[in-house]
């Protein structure tokens, strides 16, 4: 019965997919969304066996004494520290937390937006001409102080935030900054665009008021521990974890791959029979539309979108075509119980 049970479930649920294609209907449809969630928990499993096979994997490999037994201690060790930091634990507004640092990034973004305008956007350097008008600098630097006061009134809700003397001091330096800012602001729209000796002097004004906003911010030194260590997708460590390690990691595997791929290039590439000869000149063609050789590209151009559409869109329907083939008599298979590999041993 251990394997009959399995073997039925799969006829059924392989022969019920198939008709229900053929056969539209209220009930086929529910019925068809019904085992697609199941395929959804059954994948749930499927991930927490996986785990368990990597844990113990890594953990024999280390027990073991293998000479990858430290890269296994990095992988359960960065598996372990994910999984602490997406716990959320009850009594905890991780999200309150969230809104705070964000605040102050915020805040200190606005400053250092406010600095990079006056700085890059009034002269461009190379050749020291206006590149943007004195009432756009206004807007933006109005825009700032505003959207700078709104964050602080999220410090000051916030039950994060202590109130204690350094952190209100701190603040009101940052709304002080703001405050200039709107005097700056004022000043631009009386200042000619002509006039560049005194845009200036403004944006240097503007440089320097932001940067003591930037430096009020830094010194909220209280915010350092804000983030609890847990707190789901949304837990600093989480994230910078994911961002700063993992897609790094991603990034270098991908790049790694350039080198196989252009190893592979050369071998097949090599002109040692007529297909291979054919494969070598087909990919100069393709090549050669991206270089600017006048009528030669337009020539390149031509000839490589018929390469594409005509002979290459022909190979790939036919290896979807046996792809799909070879689906389908797969799939014959399991559904009748010929082939039982997904049972582990026969």
């Amino acid at each position: 019965m251990r394997r009959q049970i399995p073997l039925l479930l799969v006829f059924v649920s392989g022969v019920f997919m198939v008709i229900q294609y053929f056969v539209p209907s209220a009930f086929a449809e529910r019925a068809y969304e019904f085992l697609i969630d199941w395929t959804i928990i059954i994948g749930i499993f499927a991930l927490a066996l996986g785990i368990w096979s990597l844990v113990r994997v890594s953990y024999n490999k280390i027990r073991t004494g293998h000479p990858d037994a430290m890269y296994s201690a990095i992988t359960l060790a960065g598996l372990g520290l994910m999984i602490f930091f997406g716990f959320e634990f009850p009594g905890v507004s991780y999200k309150e937390a969230m809104r705070v640092t964000q605040a102050k990034d915020y805040i200190q973004s606005e400053f250092s937006g406010a600095r990079d305008a006056a700085a890059r956007r009034v002269f461009l350097p190379e050749s020291e001409t206006l590149s943007l008008r004195p009432d756009s600098i206004k807007t933006i630097l109005t825009m700032a102080a505003d959207s700078v006061a709104h964050w602080v009134d999220i410090f000051k809700t916030s039950h994060w935030f202590s109130g204690a003397d350094l952190e209100g001091t701190n603040l009101a330096a940052i709304m002080t900054t703001t405050e200039q800012f709107k005097s700056i602001s004022s000043q631009y729209t009386s200042v000619s665009p002509s006039d560049s000796m005194a845009l200036a002097g403004l944006a240097g004004r503007v440089s320097e008021v932001s940067q003591q906003g930037i430096a009020a911010v830094d010194s909220l030194k209280n915010l350092s521990d804000v983030y609890p260590l847990t707190g789901g997708l949304e837990n600093y460590w989480f994230i910078h974890f994911f961002d700063d390690v993992m897609i790094p990691i991603q990034a270098t595997m991908f790049s790694l791959l350039a080198f196989f791929i252009a190893s592979a290039a050369y071998r097949a590439f090599r002109a040692r029979s007529l297909l291979s000869t054919v494969l070598l000149l087909a990919a100069f063609i393709v090549m050669a539309r991206l270089l600017p050789m006048g009528p030669v590209t337009i020539g390149a151009n031509k000839l490589t979108q018929w390469i594409l559409l005509v002979p290459n869109l022909a190979a790939k329907r036919a290896i979807v075509i046996g792809v799909g083939l070879g689906i389908v008599a797969t799939s014959l298979k399991v559904v009748l119980g010929i082939e039982r590999s997904y049972m582990g041993r026969d």
